[in-house]
């Protein structure tokens, strides 16, 4: 069932703390998994002034046991969107349907307009 839910290909990007510069502030590194999942619209608000910026907030469902924090983001079809808060796994039902879910968000320009 989850391979047929998740089968588009994307790109977990991750910032993970790797330690802290002279001045004691924290250092991070990127790491890249490329991975499948599914995305599923919430909700889409065009700026009302200008008709040509949208932001949208998505669903997104990875494979169980994908780790992931409040830095991630995922690009899918060369589109980047932002971890909204932290994600978590959903393990309900039978096994096969356990998955993590994440709430992203894309802003950008409207397709088609001012682009």
């Amino acid at each position: 069932m989850r391979d047929r839910m998740m089968k588009t290909p994307c790109v977990l990007l991750r910032r993970e703390k790797t330690g802290e510069s002279r001045y004691g502030d924290a250092t991070y590194s990127n790491v890249k998994e490329e991975t499948r999942c599914a995305l599923q619209q919430r909700r889409r608000d065009e700026h009302s002034d200008t008709g040509t910026v949208s932001d949208t907030l998505w669903d997104l469902f990875l494979p169980y046991g994908t780790e992931t924090n409040a830095l991630s983001a995922v690009l899918v079809r060369g589109r980047k969107y932002e971890l909204v808060g932290d994600a978590w796994e959903a393990e309900e039902g039978s096994r096969a349907l356990w998955h993590v879910e994440a709430t992203v968000r894309h802003s950008g320009p409207v397709e088609g307009k001012g682009s």
